[in-house]
């Protein structure tokens, strides 16, 4: 199943952007933020079936 991997600002603009295939089951999912600043993000992890939406913080 595939699944998309976003990354927000605090005020709601996409950063990045990525998707990767997932099992049923854990998985680990790898998002290179090089070049990103640091603060407060939000990552949104969604495939058709399983929303999530998580804050982060980037601190170099």
């Amino acid at each position: 199943m595939e699944a998309t991997l976003n990354l927000y600002d605090e005020s709601g603009r996409l950063i990045q952007s990525g998707k990767q295939l997932i099992h049923e089951g854990r998985n680990q999912i790898a998002f290179h933020i090089k070049g990103v600043a640091e603060g407060l993000y939000f990552l949104h992890l969604k495939n058709s079936r399983f929303s999530k939406l998580e804050r982060i913080v980037i601190i170099d």
